[in-house]
This record gives C-alpha cells, structure tokens and sequence, in this order.
C-alpha cells in the first residue's frame, strides 16, 4: 500500500499499521492525506494485486515534448560514430541554464533506466 502524504510517501504492507502512523504524524505535524499515490517526482506508481510498479514513461515523453524531439525518429546509435568533439569549437549556447536543466533530467532518468544510459 502506497499513500502519499503532502511530500512523504508511506509504503506497508500493513493497512492498520500505516493508519497508525499516519494518525501518529497528524497529531504531531501539520499534514494532509493526499491519498493512493499516482505520480511522485518523475515516477509514475501503479498499484496492481501482484505489487507495486514504478514506470518513468511519463517523465521521458514530458522531456521529448520539452526539447522538442518527440517527433524524431529512433536511432540505434545517437551520435556520429568516432566523432571528435573539440573544447573550443562550436557557438556558445544562447540559453545556457535551458541545457543545464535537460542535461539535469537526462542523469537523473539514466540513473533509473540503464538501456539508456550508454546513449545519454
């Protein structure tokens, strides 16, 4: 059983058990029940009879969208193969904190989903 609780989630097996602490922690904190979780920093959770799944399908096709590439087409190999890249070649980026935040989602989905983390 999965609950999430303003920013904390609750995870047990054991519905009694987890009511417990939750009436624990509402008497000693300010709190409120958001009830079964769905979404959680970048990860979708889907409570099934045979367990809990965790799927970042969400997060990945929200970053496509974001960059613009969720129409490219899919390539065995991302980048040119031997390819040299120079320190000091190429234009500087105009939005430099844009590429910083992409790069940022990217280490955090390759630390999830190792398929693809060869490529990023």
């Amino acid at each position: 059983m999965l609950i999430y609780v303003d920013d904390m989630v609750i995870i047990g097996s054991n519905a009694a058990a987890i009511s417990e602490l939750k009436q624990y922690l509402s008497a000693q904190f300010h709190m409120k029940d958001l009830a079964q979780l769905s979404y959680f920093l970048g990860v979708e959770v889907i409570s099934t009879a045979e367990g809990i799944f965790f799927c970042q399908k969400k997060y990945a096709q929200d970053l496509l969208k974001q960059t613009k590439l969720d129409n490219c087409r899919a390539l065995k190999v991302p980048l040119t193969p031997n390819l040299k890249l120079l320190y000091n070649t190429g234009q500087p980026l105009e939005v430099p904190n844009r590429f910083r935040r992409i790069v940022g989602k990217l280490i955090n989905l390759s630390a999830t989903r190792l398929d693809i983390s060869f490529a990023i």
